[in-house]
């Protein structure tokens, strides 16, 4: 059975850092039966300085079969730790989550080209980090190294895995039209889809959001849009608040709004928290700058909710099947209208763009096209000198 390491900055037991930590889970829980997956990752959640209780750290933990995991403390994140752990594992495949990250992307990629051999592939996932929006935040430092990164050869010593087309053209823009890309998309999260109705009166709506606080994620747009809706709404906010002064900005727009809009902040929800939040409200809404996948987008669909997102994910064509709205990122006209027929939807109406939302939902991908995807990809790598 082939070996397959993986290096990320956060893992299960954590939820904190959203969709990542969402990704590499679905590979190890759908991919496990094939591959022995050893997880390289903190004690910690995002943001958080306690260690998971109950989880051993620097040591080997075995979740599930085949599923084994380094939980480091902060004590042992560190070039020594990553250099002793690829070279005593020799792997048959590195697999290394993200770009920028330094002790979890930038060291591991690095010491992977030093010590790998003929029969070690080393593959690359930038999660959406090479999207316009994502380069946007510190962006010298990042054009800095991916420009060093061209100036040592390094793309031609790395697969990279796409997770969308979007994506993959991204990579190519990049590091040139010779990089190895190999396309392969995210398997969405496992939900219940069974249908559940809830209450929709005409000119009422509950909004969910579901997304770290993150300028790129637009929620201080969203909280502005809602000036323009003719109705009551309200708008429940969860997620890992990433950026103090941008959520000090939302909060004294929130402060502005007018008596038919409420928004409430609900701290962060737990993977298995995120299914009431999403039932109990009428539409998803998530403006995001980009998004290579957006699994809280296909959650949301999966549970029958129509969707408002912005036209920089792959989700698109929603309002031709009755399962939501892709709005040009900077036409705040058609957020404003997007809004607006949500809100009037009687029940007879919003249960069909439920209905709308599941079928999109289901029709997204086939999971066992996806598992020959990655096993071409963890199986069939061009070998490397």
């Amino acid at each position: 059975m082939k070996k397959v390491l993986i290096f990320i900055d956060w893992y299960l037991p954590g939820y904190k850092a959203g969709g990542p930590i969402k990704s590499c889970a679905q590979i190890v829980n759908h991919l496990s039966p094939f591959y022995e997956f050893k997880i390289v990752t903190r004690d910690t959640d995002i943001n958080e300085t306690i260690p998971y209780p109950g989880v051993p750290s620097d040591q080997w933990v075995q979740r599930q079969p085949n599923e084994i995991v380094m939980y480091l403390s902060s004590k042992q994140v560190g070039i020594a730790t990553i250099w002793r752990i690829i070279k005593e594992e020799k792997a048959d495949v590195v697999y290394i989550n993200g770009l920028f990250s330094f002790f979890f992307s930038i060291l591991p990629l690095f010491i992977s080209v030093l010590l790998r051999t003929s029969a070690t592939n080393l593959v690359v996932c930038p999660r959406g980090m090479l999207h316009k929006g994502a380069l946007s935040v510190k962006s010298k430092r990042k054009h800095y190294y991916l420009l060093l990164l061209k100036l040592v050869q390094l793309p031609g010593k790395i697969v990279f895995h796409a997770s969308g087309v979007a994506e993959q053209n991204e990579i190519r823009e990049r590091f040139g039209s010779t990089t190895t890309i190999m396309l392969a998309s995210n398997f969405p999260n496992e939900v219940d889809q069974q249908l559940t109705t809830i209450n929709k009166q005409r000119d009422q709506a509950i909004l969910v959001y579901l997304s770290r606080i993150h300028k790129i994620k637009n929620l201080l747009k969203t909280i502005r849009l809602l000036h323009q809706v003719r109705g009551q709404i309200k708008l429940e906010v969860y997620g890992n608040v990433e950026d103090l002064a941008y959520w000090n900005e939302c909060q004294a727009e929130i402060a502005h709004l007018p008596s038919n809009v409420k928004v409430s902040y609900n701290g962060v929800a737990s993977n298995v928290e995120v299914a009431d939040a999403i039932r109990q409200a009428h539409f998803f809404i998530l403006l995001t700058e980009g998004e290579n996948f957006g699994h809280s987008i296909v959650e949301a669909l999966s549970y029958g909710r129509p969707v408002i997102i912005s036209n920089r994910t792959p989700w698109r064509n929603l309002p031709a099947q009755k399962a939501g709205w892709d709005c040009p990122l900077n036409d705040e006209n058609s957020f404003a209208l997007a809004l607006n027929q949500a809100l009037a939807m009687d029940q007879l109406v919003y249960d069909q763009w439920c209905t709308g939302a599941l079928k999109y939902a289901d029709n997204i991908l086939s999971k066992t096209e996806l598992i020959l995807a990655y096993q071409n990809m963890f199986d069939r790598l061009p070998k490397r000198t």
